[in-house]
């Protein structure tokens, strides 16, 4: 999604078009992110998806069916945020923040241009399937004490929190299970992508993306605003 689909709170016109002639010559359409369905409502209004592999894969639905979740327990993040790190929330539907620090929220959120996260309570929520843990200083010994969880550092702020096993990757193994004769094409640019690259048949990496994460790629397209996802479908893939 943000680095991929859209970059700078955007989606090209030339992505919108490519992905909706996909559509209609019946490829099936999954999303992947690290956020949550709440937030994608805007996305969903641009380009028809099929389904959805969210939370970094610890949400996983097909249209309305949930076909896999793996929530973090409510224990598990009670003790973390002890810790007094500013911490967010992702639900299914709703990214909320339990113990909001101003500065470094704004400057994680003005990074992916999305909306600040309101504040909410923990035991209000129903099942959270993903944590952000938002910091300048480095978290390393708060990694080590949550052996449980795996953290992916997806900008210079902050990290993508789920439970250790779970992926993006893991999603795409959802899915191949549900369309087992299918070919699995998947376009990424960032960290928390490396899983669901590897578990692809074919693996696009944008242009943006580091060296680490380019060398998970099949093929290497251009910048999302240079019509990185049309010039990988029309001229890379020939589809």
């Amino acid at each position: 999604m943000d680095g991929t689909l859209s970059c700078n709170g955007k989606i090209p016109t030339s992505a919108i078009e490519t992905l909706k002639g996909l559509k209609h010559q019946e490829d099936i359409l999954i999303l992947s992110t690290g956020r949550c369905l709440g937030q994608l409502k805007e996305v969903y209004d641009l380009i028809p998806f099929d389904g959805a592999i969210t939370n970094n894969g610890a949400y996983i639905c097909y249209n309305e069916e949930e076909l896999d979740s793996t929530p973090i327990s409510k224990e598990m993040i009670s003790e973390f945020i002890q810790c007094d790190l500013c911490t967010a929330v992702l639900t299914k539907d709703e990214y909320g923040v339990l113990n909001p620090k101003e500065d470094i929220l704004q400057l994680f959120c003005s990074y992916f241009h999305i909306p600040l996260p309101k504040v909410v309570e923990l035991q209000s929520l129903g099942p959270v399937y993903s944590l952000g843990v938002y910091a300048l200083d480095s978290i390393e010994e708060y990694i080590q004490k949550f052996s449980s969880l795996h953290f992916i550092k997806v900008n210079p702020y902050g990290y993508d929190v789920i439970l250790k096993g779970v992926s993006k990757g893991k999603g795409i193994e959802v899915f191949r299970k549900k369309f087992p004769n299918h070919k699995f094409y998947g376009f990424g640019d960032n960290f928390n992508d490396i899983e669901m690259l590897d578990r692809v048949d074919i693996s696009i990496v944008m242009g943006t993306a580091p060296m680490e994460v380019k060398a998970h790629a099949t093929y290497v397209t251009k910048d999302p605003l240079e019509d990185g996802i049309q010039y990988a479908v029309k001229e890379i893939l020939k589809i």
